[in-house]
């Protein structure tokens, strides 16, 4: 085998983490009195993402990206006295209820976790992804779980990769693979760091950076059909 470590993102390469965030924001605004609509969700993601990539900038702790998140997702409805911290840690509580496979994820690590080592290695919250994993029985399947809330470092830095190495006994990087949807955190970490990087593509997103992929794929099946692994 060319691979003898496999490292997996979890939110959209393991886990469908829409399913989970549409979930949570409904059962949020149903607690606050409100009728749950499309535009809520649009209005939520603008605003996540914006304090995610400030927090991958290093311009925001983050501690402090649920807080910031909600005290602004409610500015954005109106409700600027309804307490974002009390707010935010019920959103969390029940974005790790609900949890469902990306296409062909489930397969995949039936398939492989005896024949390889498998880790997860994710830029979130340990209020949700130490629950939604072991909710679910995934821990099952993985060597190592790096969550970059734990550790005080996230992916695309070089300490967020040091750390997992090292709860892996420092195998040799050429024995490594990094699998995950997001060019910045997971293409551009693991080729900073110098281990093979496979971009997992579903929605066929053109690559408008200058992060190069060692691969791409738009299936997670296409990891066997293209003997990446």
């Amino acid at each position: 085998m060319k691979y003898e470590w496999l490292l997996f993102d979890l939110d959209d390469t393991i886990l469908d983490f829409d399913t989970s965030e549409h979930y949570a924001l409904e059962r949020t605004l149903l607690q606050l009195g409100i009728v749950y609509e499309p535009k809520h969700l649009g209005i939520y993601e603008k605003i996540n993402r914006r304090c995610w990539d400030e927090f991958e900038a290093g311009n925001l702790p983050q501690a402090a990206i649920n807080e910031t998140r909600f005290s602004k997702f409610l500015a954005a409805l109106n409700l600027p006295t309804v307490d974002a911290v009390a707010t935010g840690k019920y959103y969390l509580e029940q974005l790790s209820e609900k949890a469902a496979f990306m296409d062909g994820a489930e397969l995949l690590l039936e398939s492989h976790y005896e024949q390889y080592k498998l880790g997860i290695v994710t830029n979130g919250l340990k209020e949700v992804q130490r629950p939604k994993l072991e909710k679910h029985n995934l821990t099952r399947y993985f060597e190592i779980i790096v969550v970059s809330d734990e550790i005080g470092v996230s992916k695309p830095n070089t300490e967020f990769f040091d750390y997992a190495f090292r709860e892996m006994k420092f195998p040799p990087k050429e024995k490594v693979l990094i699998i995950g949807d997001s060019l910045n955190s997971d293409i551009k970490g693991g080729h900073n760091y110098g281990i093979d990087t496979c971009w997992y593509n579903p929605n066929e997103k053109e690559n408008k950076t200058n992060i190069k992929p060692t691969y791409e794929i738009n299936h997670l099946k296409e990891l066997n059909e293209l003997k990446i692994i």
